[in-house]
């Protein structure tokens, strides 16, 4: 359970408040935003005071907490269904936004590894450590934290950080290259795709993505800036102490289980491991540990290609990409828009 530093100096009711907020059109700007994702609340009117109670268990003073409508919000229908949310927190001090993101990010809340990002400035995703994950129909409608599990026990490795990009797109972000080429080594269950431009951002939104919106909120004397803990969380903080709301272990709901994911068939994982030898120049150590291969010649081929012309199938499809992208027709790795294509 992460730890974050005692507050020096403590808060006071001065910090309900920070200075600028009081004398300006848009009082969020004298906040300091963090992106929370991935945060589990069974029931979605209690989302904001759930956000508090856990800040403020961490010693931090959540003052607002921002949900976006439906209307600005692609996932809802996926949120509500899991009961996890993403939010933007509104906290009083700089140096609290900053120990958010370097003390809870990954921070588990009932299970659920947290993402906390910066809520102002994109934090990106770094291509060469990078997967990303087209979900399987059986897997489309699991919390992230099962198929995270999942990628886990097949590979030994715990993601640096994972976003859903779409119902059927999950991003994972290992911990550096290593990891992630034994992940595109060792995992059979879904197709693998390299990072691309328009999925580098950890965020699923910023401020600045749904500032009308705020600004509606944020006019004088709206609810949403009065929004404020629960009187005895703000009594504890004020005095320095961790209030009392519940228990502190948030230990995960025992009947979450990982249902069981059948291995692909056999034509499937021949696809599987082509695209990642083709797109990556990786060769998948599973293919060899298939029985019973009955498309000889396929296998012959793969293992040619393995064997000689990783480097090469990676550069064909690579300078494919860019030919692509030249017609207008597909967007471009990020990893060529950098210069940073290793075709060793």
């Amino acid at each position: 359970m992460a730890q974050v530093p005692a507050r020096n100096p403590k808060y006071s009711a001065a910090d309900l408040w920070p200075p600028g907020s009081k004398d300006r059109d848009f009082p969020p700007a004298a906040f300091f935003p963090v992106y929370v994702g991935n945060f589990l609340c069974q029931q979605r009117a209690e989302l904001v005071a759930r956000v508090q109670q856990y800040f403020a268990s961490k010693g931090l003073l959540a003052r607002m907490v921002f949900v976006r409508s439906a209307q600005n919000d692609p996932f809802q229908s996926y949120q509500d269904k899991t009961k996890l949310y993403d939010c933007l927190v509104y906290l009083t001090r700089q140096r609290d936004a900053q120990d958010a993101v370097k003390y809870l990010h990954r921070d588990k809340y009932y299970g659920h590894r947290l993402n906390v990002f910066p809520g102002r400035t994109p934090d990106i995703m770094d291509p060469n450590h990078s997967v990303v994950y087209a979900l399987s129909q059986n897997m489309m409608q699991l919390p992230t934290r099962l198929i995270e599990n999942h990628i886990l026990s097949a590979t030994g490795f715990v993601a640096k950080s994972t976003k859903r990009f779409s119902t059927n797109q999950l991003i994972v972000q290992y911990e550096g290259p290593v990891q992630q080429e034994k992940a595109l080594r060792d995992y059979r269950y879904m197709f693998a795709h390299p990072l691309t431009v328009e999925l580098s951002q950890q965020q699923d939104f910023l401020e600045e993505d749904v500032i009308d919106e705020l600004r509606a909120r944020s006019q004088k004397h709206s609810t949403f800036l009065a929004m404020c803990p629960e009187k005895h969380v703000l009594e504890a903080l004020y005095a320095g102490t961790k209030p009392d709301v519940g228990p502190m272990d948030w230990v995960a709901d025992p009947l979450d289980f990982l249902p069981k994911i059948h291995k692909p068939r056999e034509n499937v994982l021949f696809q599987i491991a082509e695209g990642t030898l083709r797109k990556f120049g990786i060769t998948c150590s599973f293919i060899n540990k298939t029985s019973k291969i009955r498309d000889k010649e396929r296998m012959a081929k793969f293992k040619r290609n393995a064997e000689s012309n990783g480097s090469q199938l990676r550069s064909k499809y690579q300078k494919a990409i860019e030919e692509m992208f030249r017609l207008g027709n597909a967007k471009l790795p990020w990893r060529m828009t950098v210069g940073r294509c290793n075709q060793d």
